[in-house]
């Protein structure tokens, strides 16, 4: 597929999905690496530059040192060299031929590249060096917002709306720009300057940056970069790390509220769905790419935050955690939160013994609160490319929306009615009664096996028995409810000896499994 980078660019997926190597690829490739070994990028195509639109671009690295005039990139601590001498005549010249294309992009594209990882983000509010500060010169993230009022000011908006607390940039630390936070938020005059008044409200109201969280400084650093770096592109790996859900959330929405101040435009990957929900509500257009693996085969797919937002915009479906599926291979409804509880925990005893002998899928069994969630949910992962089944109890054969369950495959309208005429053939005579296992297990019991082997197909795991807690009776657990039975079998299971886990509810589970894996 082909992708046109708007503003954010968000990247998601499970893990070893490829997004990491994305970054990497499209980093390496602008330092002049070859394309030939990348394992996603197949082609990248950039724009072709004039001589003028060079010397633009160039203008604001451009210095001097007597006669002679160089170029020094926006400067990220520890990411390598920053200095370069070439001529703009070079620069246009070597973009027009394949033999020393590989010199354009190491010379003048990578100078427009900035990948921030883990390290490099501590790096960015370390104290920076400074020279003149009359010619308002400055070649470093601090130094950019020192000499921008109005970048700053957005900066400073951002981090105390996270932390309550305001970021300054101070020039106490003789001739360096460094960091300090405070509770008040000072004037210019005082934050910017070095006289008694500023050395007083230093001294009393601030606190430096190596006294503040890890979380603070990250938060602080990657804000400070997208306002700072111009005119580039900004690849970024994980910025929820070292932050709390919450702020994950309000870090997402900073970035997108400042996206396109800089002109620069921002590849991030993620794992966090706070994060992806924070890009998601934002009402300026970007692209979410969706990254998904199979063995060495890697698939891509565009959406936009209004395509993601769509159903999340609902409570009773945001507050399922239905954002966390984007990170999984693999989702498996059920119908609350006691049945997503005992499955997910039957699940990883299995593997734990080794009864699941292989899987190389991520799953997340997924509580949908409603039932007449659970067909917007099936519908809403599909578009997404996310793989789902469904396990319900029993009664389940009593909805009026029956057939919107089996949709969860690709099978044809006439395999879906088939099943529901089987379901009605069933049910007729049954109106007024209590439909269970047993009622309709006496009346014909070849067809009910059928009904409930032919929805499985489907992806639609009916609970034969009726209900979850139906499902070990062996285990002799008093049935009060659900939520008793469920504590009384998390707390046990590991301790009873008579499990047998070719029948029941680990059967049940592995079939289940078995489903995910053949799609």
């Amino acid at each position: 597929m082909e992708i046109v980078p708007d503003d954010v660019n968000l990247i998601i997926g499970p893990n070893n999905s490829g997004k990491s190597l994305f970054l990497r690829e499209v980093d390496s490739y602008c330092k002049g690496a070859s394309i030939e070994n990348f394992k996603i990028i197949d082609n990248i195509v950039l724009e072709r530059y004039e001589r003028d639109e060079i010397d633009n671009l160039l203008e604001r690295f451009k210095r001097t040192n007597g006669e002679k005039t160089f170029y020094e990139k926006t400067r990220v601590p520890g990411s390598g060299q920053t200095v370069f001498s070439d001529s703009v005549d070079s620069l246009y010249q070597w973009q027009n031929y394949p033999a020393s294309y590989k010199h354009f992009l190491e010379r003048f594209i990578h100078y427009f590249v900035y990948r921030l990882n883990g390290a490099e983000r501590f790096n960015l509010v370390q104290p920076e060096s400074y020279n003149n500060l009359i010619h308002e010169q400055s070649n470093g993230i601090l130094g950019n917002l020192f000499y921008n009022d109005e970048n700053r000011a957005i900066w400073k908006k951002h981090i105390h709306k996270s932390f309550g607390i305001f970021p300054l940039i101070s020039l106490m630390e003789s001739g360096k720009f460094s960091i300090y936070y405070s509770y008040e938020e000072p004037s210019n005059l005082v934050e910017q300057g070095t006289h008694k008044d500023a050395r007083t409200f230093y001294k009393n109201k601030c606190i430096a940056i190596d006294q503040v969280s890890d979380g603070v400084k990250s938060f602080t650093g990657i804000l400070a970069a997208f306002l700072s770096i111009k005119n580039s592109v900004i690849l970024l790996d994980e910025p929820e790390a070292f932050l709390h859900p919450q702020l994950c959330y309000l870090l997402a929405t900073a970035c997108m509220e400042i996206a396109g101040v800089s002109g620069s435009k921002l590849f991030i990957a993620t794992h966090s769905s706070n994060f992806l929900q924070g890009i998601a509500e934002s009402k300026k257009n970007n692209s979410i790419l969706k990254f998904d693996r199979q063995n060495d085969s890697f698939t891509v797919k565009r959406f936009t935050n209004h395509d993601i937002f769509g159903l999340n915009a609902k409570p009773s479906i945001r507050n399922t955690g239905i954002l966390d599926s984007f990170f999984y291979n693999n989702v498996v409804i059920v119908e609350g939160d006691t049945d997503r509880l005992v499955y997910q925990e039957v699940l990883n005893f299995l593997i734990e013994i080794g009864k699941i002998k292989s899987i190389n899928i991520s799953i997340k069994f997924l509580n949908a609160m409603l039932k007449d969630n659970i067909p917007q949910i099936i519908n809403y992962l599909k578009n997404f490319g996310i793989k789902v089944c469904v396990i319900a109890d029993f009664d389940i054969l009593e909805n009026r929306n029956f057939k919107s369950y089996l949709k969860i495959s690709n099978a044809s309208d006439s395999i879906i009615d088939s099943i529901a005429r089987l379901k009605g053939r069933l049910m007729e005579g049954t109106e007024g009664s209590r439909i269970s296992p047993k009622l309709l297990d006496t009346r014909d019991p070849m067809g009910i096996q059928k009904l409930i082997n032919d929805c499985k197909g489907q992806g639609l795991f009916i609970v034969p028995v009726g209900a979850l807690e139906n499902r070990v009776n062996y285990m002799k657990i008093p049935n009060e409810n659900k939520n008793h039975f469920a504590i009384k079998f998390l707390d046990s299971y590991k301790d009873e000896k008579n499990h047998d886990f070719d029948k029941d509810i680990w059967l049940f589970i592995k079939q289940v499994i078995e489903f995910l894996n053949s799609r």
